[in-house]
């Protein structure tokens, strides 16, 4: 071999090992940022996480937590003194993990299909036909549990017999209206109820009718759908942030399949440079040795990074916040998300790190293949 054969074949070296370098620093990005793509952008990924960590019941005890506030605040309804237990019993009848679950897998859908450009006309309709249904039938437990509890405290509060003493209990207003002397103005007492005359039952079936009708006229503004999109479509900014977005997600759409098709002819390029002049073996080993050590790399990452990321985190965590119910869904959550990521990274870093383990075995068997080949040739010639 001459000196320039000496020059091309350290040329040829030199370029195998830096598209090497290259190709070891791209391939674990590359799987790294497919991988977020399809499961950032995907709804089922925030579905998935919001599931496993509860948040449908979290959110919902929350809710009723808040509910309780305002109960606690108002002062008519403070009167009644509402359990705590017997609320959170009817929020959960009423708002069921199965109407969340559809509600937010709809929404999520929705979004997701608008931020990808798959539609063009955001729509995040949310349908309360369920709950309106539920609310009457699945609170008349909660109205009888509090009623019955507190039925004297409450007569006594709300109940008088006209011209008459005040009600004690529901015994007391039944035994005063048996008294002739209110025997008339029972009567037109009486006659509020819906009922000929006045009895225990009577004002039981009579509170409980009045609270119910009071509910379902309630219910009744209560829309059948609401729209979470208008007042986000009302906000000029928001939708410009929000066009920015999708073009943001189509250029890097655009990226990533470049980047994907720039790495196949990278590998391409490195197999047909190490095959010249005609080096078959050398071809494979020299893809196959960035496969494997890419692979490895990215799957060690993607295996060992979610568990520092979660120590980092915790660390980092002031402890007032790693108290609150909210904040620690939150960041359940967004784990769960980057672990979804990590996985699936792990097991296509993994079938690569296996398939070029295989083609460097492979190469180094075909080697001493042919070393052998020829020594049985050299010995058929002598």
């Amino acid at each position: 071999m001459g000196l320039i054969g000496t020059i091309l074949k350290i040329i040829k070296y030199l370029m195998l090992i830096t598209l090497c370098l290259i190709l070891i620093a791209d391939l674990p990005l590359l799987l790294f940022l497919l991988n977020a793509k399809s499961v950032l952008l995907e709804s089922t990924t925030y579905s998935k996480a919001l599931k496993d960590n509860n948040a449908y019941s979290i959110a919902r005890e929350a809710a009723v937590n808040k509910g309780f506030e305002v109960l606690e605040d108002n002062n008519q309804l403070k009167d009644f003194r509402v359990p705590k237990s017997a609320v959170k019993t009817a929020v959960e009848r009423i708002v069921t993990d199965e109407w969340l679950e559809s509600q937010t897998d709809r929404l999520l859908s929705n979004f997701f299909s608008y931020l990808k450009g798959e539609k063009q006309t955001l729509s995040l309709n949310v349908s309360l036909k369920a709950v309106k249904a539920n609310v009457v039938p699945e609170t008349q437990d909660l109205i009888d549990e509090v009623f019955e509890e507190q039925a004297d405290r409450l007569i006594q509060q709300y109940y008088r017999v006209p011209g008459g003493a005040p009600c004690q209990s529901l015994e007391d207003c039944e035994q005063l209206c048996k008294n002739p002397a209110y025997a008339q103005v029972c009567l037109q007492f009486a006659s509020q109820f819906g009922v000929e005359e006045i009895s225990a039952q009577a004002i039981k079936t009579h509170f409980k009718r009045q609270v119910q009708a009071n509910l379902s006229q309630q219910i009744e503004y209560i829309p059948d759908s609401v729209d979470l999109a208008e007042p986000i479509k009302a906000d000029a900014q928001t939708m410009d942030s929000l066009e920015q977005a999708r073009s943001a997600i189509q250029t890097v759409f655009t990226a990533l399949n470049v980047l994907l098709i720039a790495t196949i002819v990278l590998i391409l390029f490195i197999a047909i440079v190490a095959f010249i002049p005609f080096h078959p073996v050398s071809a494979i080993r020299w893809v196959g040795f960035p496969l494997f050590i890419s692979g490895t790399l990215a799957a060690l990452a993607a295996h060992f990074g979610p568990t520092q990321l979660q120590q980092a985190i915790a660390q980092q965590i002031p402890p007032e916040l790693a108290a609150d119910t909210l904040f620690t869904l939150s960041k359940n959550v967004v784990l769960s998300i980057i672990s979804q990521i990590a996985s699936a990274t792990f097991l296509q870093a993994a079938i690569l790190a296996v398939l070029g383990l295989i083609l460097l075995l492979s190469s180094f068997f075909l080697t001493a293949i042919i070393a052998v080949i020829k020594r049985v040739i050299k010995l058929v010639k002598h």
